[in-house]
């Protein structure tokens, strides 16, 4: 046999190697197609059981994206509500699960602290989580930083308002 046609060649020193190889190859084909077809049958099952899931949940599903629009919209009124508090009193924990921290941004244009990163050999391109870390604490001309008020809420509320109780 010779190996691009697979016919009998009497001057093929392996004959027997090469039979078993071209056997591991067909078993080998055969283990993928049946791991294609599992699959596809696993991906029609699973869509069908979403598809049933979804169709006996329909209330909860839809009353869980409310509950979850409700939360944002609170967060972000309160969020709202504490800034505008903290900026009048000063006080930095208004009420218990609520605490205001002060966030500083970096402002800069891309172009200079690319051209900053590459003529100081730190980096060829520019890398923002890096870059931005040496700019905090080394004075660039081209960066200046503004700061704001931002509310840190407690992830249990429920336990923060206990501890006042």
């Amino acid at each position: 046999m010779t190996a691009s046609s697979g016919s009998f060649d009497s001057t093929d020193p392996h004959p027997a190697a090469r039979a078993d190889l071209r056997e591991k190859v067909a078993d080998l084909a055969r283990a993928r197609d049946r791991a294609k077809r599992v699959t596809a049958t696993l991906d029609f099952e699973r869509f069908r059981a979403d598809q049933i899931f979804a169709a006996a949940n329909e209330t909860l599903i839809v009353e869980q994206a409310d509950a979850v629009k409700a939360i944002n919209s609170q967060e972000q009124s309160l969020r709202g509500l504490a800034i505008a508090f903290g900026e009048a009193t000063g006080e930095r924990k208004p009420v218990p699960g609520v605490e205001l921290i002060t966030q500083t941004k970096l402002v800069y244009q891309d172009a200079d602290a690319l051209a900053w990163a590459q003529r100081t050999g730190i980096a060829l391109s520019l890398a923002r989580k890096e870059f931005e870390r040496v700019a905090k604490s080394t004075a660039l001309p081209f960066v200046t930083t503004t700061q704001s008020l931002a509310v840190r809420l407690a992830a249990d509320l429920d336990a923060a308002l206990a501890e006042v109780s």
